[in-house]
């Protein structure tokens, strides 16, 4: 309950990468570190990246010189992505208002935007998996694709399950 109250809507996130890096049992250790006036949202923010910093480490077996640059990589990436994800969205947004209105040019020219879009969103996904490639050893690559590829199936198990009436998290 407490940490529903201070998480807000994004409780059930939190506590999945609670779930998935807790095993270790020392991400309770990691200090929280936010400035004073920090939103909420920023907090939680903050947060999570500490608790997937401290994941990846564990998951990876790196040091904390090496995690400190895998989490620059990312952060530096989930920054760029969240602005081509908004453009995306914005896009696709304008597209469903003209397939009533424009002619076949004129949706062309909102499909070729949206391709744009998604060309950039695929060159950062491998702009960031090559940033990564330079930094870990081959047995670090595998151990982040298997430790992402959890996270995601976690995401999505608790984002079908959130979708069902009456679902809970047992």
């Amino acid at each position: 309950m407490i940490l529903h109250t201070l998480a807000g809507n994004h409780f059930p996130n939190l506590l999945m990468i609670l779930t998935l890096v807790c095993y270790s049992g020392s991400v309770f250790a990691l200090p929280i570190v936010n400035s004073p006036g920090t939103s909420q949202d920023q907090i939680f923010d903050n947060t999570i990246e500490q608790i997937q910093a401290e994941g990846l480490r564990q998951a990876l077996s790196i040091n904390k010189e090496l995690s400190l640059q895998v989490s620059a990589i990312a952060r530096q990436s989930k920054q760029t992505r969240a602005m081509l994800d908004e453009r995306y969205k914005k896009q696709i947004a304008e597209l469903k208002r003209a397939i009533e209105t424009s002619n076949e040019t004129g949706l062309a020219n909102h499909l070729s935007q949206i391709e744009e879009t998604t060309r950039a969103i695929q060159a950062l996904h491998m702009q960031k998996w090559q940033s990564l490639k330079a930094l870990l050893t081959v047995k670090q690559q595998a151990r982040y694709l298997l430790y992402q590829d959890a996270l995601q199936r976690e995401l999505q198990r608790r984002a079908i399950k959130g979708l069902q009436p009456g679902a809970s998290d047992k």
